[in-house]
């Protein structure tokens, strides 16, 4: 059985939380065979969909019964290091009350030698919270021979905060901040931004980093329009991150990926539409359709909707196949989820299409991406979608997709028609992305900010994993 095949047996059961009926069917597919480690990876992904299910019910004695039934099978050794490390890390967060179990899951755990940045700072924390030290000192050994960066997050974000007084723990910091100091030091200084040699040199060397990701000087490359080496440097970057991956034998570097992706939809040169198209069909090829041997992982597919925001950004026209694809094979699989919504906003922008985003406003089902859904209609200037918006205002649970929607009523309330491409509601939405928010990095979105100050909640859509799901909107 494939991916496909598992989320088919699986998806029915979590959705109904029927805990029985969710084993038998996890054995059935064991008994039938699983087809690569991207079919044990989707059975870890449905696991954590029911967990979740019966946490938020509270049936946390049932979801051990899951937890104990996934952890104990050979099938949770045959999944990805990273996979393995969400699965455990989402189901310590419900092992509270069962230390017994917990001490289960995070001694699997410690028998990876890969430490995944996505996943370590929960899994650290819920070390400290327990208070086992000699465990959290392993796990972050493994994360100081895999990367100085990540050792610093866990460091300065989890340890110092939890054990303040615990010297040995601000040493720790304290030497690998340090360490990273120097190494950034080291790296490059910030190019001035005005010398586009500087600025291409800077970009160009970025690509080639192994440790950490400096997005900013890839989309810096955006501000030299009509510059022929910023152009090129853009249409060879991906193959660069390519080329990367494969010298290495790691994952492609998403982060600068979607920077690329970006700075072309800041270029506004149109030719370079044909690149965007062929990037989306890469990033979104299904298990079947890979013939370079890279890994087309979860945070990659994501830039999938980057790409489509990207081509709406250049008012690109041409054949959609490769985005219906991409829609066909994940809008059932993640719903409502922000990458999802990108790559349907621009489909409702490329065809012109108001009636249709306003049709997904209107649908009661439609309880997530509703604020891209109210960004189409005002960037299309959809005038007969003012009053269903403002209906649909008090019903909103989400204070982010509240300032949203508040945007789109003023917007279609004072304009006189769509607004130019430099000034679409879409750019409110920002440019940083999940990863670089796990990593420290400050969320550009303006209606999040507008969200913090209104609430005076400075933690409100904080990221801390980049798996986490889109939250509820209505």
């Amino acid at each position: 059985m494939d991916g496909d095949d598992v989320y088919a047996a699986l998806r029915p059961h979590c959705a109904s939380g029927d805990v029985h009926a969710f084993v038998a069917a996890f054995e059935r597919i064991v008994a039938a065979g699983l087809t690569d480690q991207k079919a044990a990876d989707m059975v870890g992904h449905q696991a954590v969909e029911i967990i979740a299910s019966l946490a938020k019910a509270s049936r946390a004695k049932e979801a051990h019964v899951i937890v104990r039934a996934y952890l104990q099978h050979a099938v949770f050794s045959s999944a990805s290091p990273k996979s393995r490390q969400y699965f455990a890390a989402f189901a310590l967060d419900t092992l509270e009350d069962h230390l017994e179990l917990a001490d289960e899951v995070e001694a699997k755990l410690l028998q990876d030698d890969v430490v995944d940045v996505s996943y370590g700072r929960q899994i650290v924390a819920g070390f400290a919270a327990r208070g086992l030290r000699d465990q959290m000192m392993s796990y972050l050994g493994k994360t100081m021979d895999g990367g100085a960066s990540l050792a610093v997050i866990l460091a300065n974000k989890v340890l110092k905060q939890r054990y303040d007084s615990d010297a040995e723990f601000r040493a720790l910091a304290d030497d690998k901040a340090r360490e990273q100091a120097e190494h950034e030091a080291a790296f490059a200084r910030t190019p001035d931004p005005d010398d586009v040699e500087a600025v291409l040199a800077a970009a160009k060397a970025e690509l080639t980093r192994r440790e950490g990701a400096r997005p900013r000087r890839i989309r810096d490359v955006a501000r030299w329009t009509g510059h022929h080496g910023a152009k090129d440097l853009l249409e060879a970057g991906f193959d660069a991150l390519r080329g990367e991956a494969r010298r290495h034998a790691s994952l492609i570097n998403h982060v600068l990926f979607a920077a690329l992706v970006q700075a072309i939809a800041r270029f506004e040169d149109p030719s370079l539409a044909p690149t965007l198209v062929r990037e989306l069909d890469y990033v979104s090829a299904g298990r079947k359709q890979v013939t370079d041997g890279l890994s087309r992982h979860y945070e990659l597919v994501q830039v999938a909707g980057t790409i489509a925001l990207a081509l709406a950004a250049l008012d690109y026209r041409g054949d959609l196949a490769a985005l219906d694809r991409f829609l066909a094979s994940y809008e059932w699989r993640y719903p409502g989820e922000d990458f999802v919504m990108q790559a349907r906003y621009a489909k409702w922008m490329m065809t012109g299409d108001p009636q249709g985003a306003l049709a997904f406003v209107n649908d009661a089902a439609n309880t997530k991406g509703l604020a891209y859904a109210a960004c189409a209609l005002a960037d299309l200037h959809w005038a007969a979608a003012l009053e269903p918006l403002r209906a649909l205002l008090p019903a909103l649970d989400s204070p982010v997709a509240a300032e949203a929607v508040m945007e789109a009523i003023s917007r279609l309330a004072t304009q006189t028609k769509p607004p130019d491409r430099q000034d679409r509601m879409i750019w409110l939405f920002g440019e940083v992305t999940k990863t670089e928010q796990a990593l420290g990095s400050d969320s550009d979105d303006r209606f999040l900010l507008r969200a913090r100050q209104r609430a005076q909640d400075r933690e409100l859509g904080v990221i801390h994993e980049v798996d986490d799901s889109a939250p509820e909107e209505r």
